[in-house]
């Protein structure tokens, strides 16, 4: 475990296995299973890299819920936030599809504002 993780090894127990049979300990087996985790931890890592604005827009409903005292599914849901996203609106109009008129006029600008920040 300590030279190559307990998600190496849970892996490496799990996968080509058959149930009931007795499982050898096998480092190669080990090795093979870490560099998987690696992979998988770099997708990961790359992906939440290339989408900056999201932690922006989240801190965004952070603040803002706890400025004006409401749930921060109140100022948008995570629905929404996940359309904000993948959508990029660039103006008022566009945000028209994804939030209400209400939370349009309280938090629109500075919404537009976060994302053209991150183009």
């Amino acid at each position: 475990i300590e030279q190559y993780g307990a998600d190496s090894l849970r892996f490496a127990v799990l996968s080509g296995t058959t149930m009931g049979n007795d499982i050898r300990y096998m480092p190669e087996k080990l090795e093979q299973a870490s560099n998987f985790a690696n992979k998988i931890w770099n997708a990961a890592k790359f992906i939440i890299m290339n989408r900056p604005e999201e932690e922006k827009v989240i801190n965004f409903r952070k603040e803002r819920s706890a400025s004006m005292n409401i749930p921060a599914y109140y100022v948008f849901t995570n629905e929404e936030l996940d359309k904000l996203v993948e959508l990029k609106p660039k103006d008022i109009s566009e945000l028209k599809s994804i939030l209400t008129p209400i939370k349009i006029k309280t938090h629109g600008n500075e919404i537009i504002n976060i994302i053209k920040e991150n183009k």
